[in-house]
């Protein structure tokens, strides 16, 4: 549900900024993920048991989330259709899901228990 809010303000703030390029939604987004992550790394680091390890392999999710995000979202608002943007999102969901698999299979991800 969070990241359903974060699209929101992400698309709000490209949308307000002028920023209508894929090109410049991935930077706004790389910049967001940081801002948003960093202050997650932050916070959690000063109260939860959890490594800066993890905590930084989180942000950096953060970080890579926002920027495909803001590349999407900067491509969707020059386009005058939205049908090859869908077909490309798609298409990288399919491919990260059978990354995924392939990674457990290899025994190089953590398998779901």
């Amino acid at each position: 549900m969070s990241i359903s809010l974060q699209i929101i303000l992400l698309l709000w703030l490209l949308a307000s900024l002028g920023i209508h390029t894929w090109k410049g939604g991935t930077i706004f987004g790389v910049k967001l993920g940081f801002l948003l992550g960093g202050s997650m790394f932050l916070g959690l680091f000063s109260i939860s048991t959890l490594t800066w390890q993890y905590l930084f392999g989180w942000m950096s999710g953060q970080i890579l989330e926002m920027a495909i995000a803001g590349e999407v979202i900067g491509a969707g608002l020059i386009a005058t259709s939205l049908k090859p943007i869908l077909i490309r999102v798609i298409a990288v969901f399919i491919l990260l899901v059978v990354l995924t698999i392939a990674m457990q299979t290899l025994g190089l991800a953590p398998r779901l228990k």
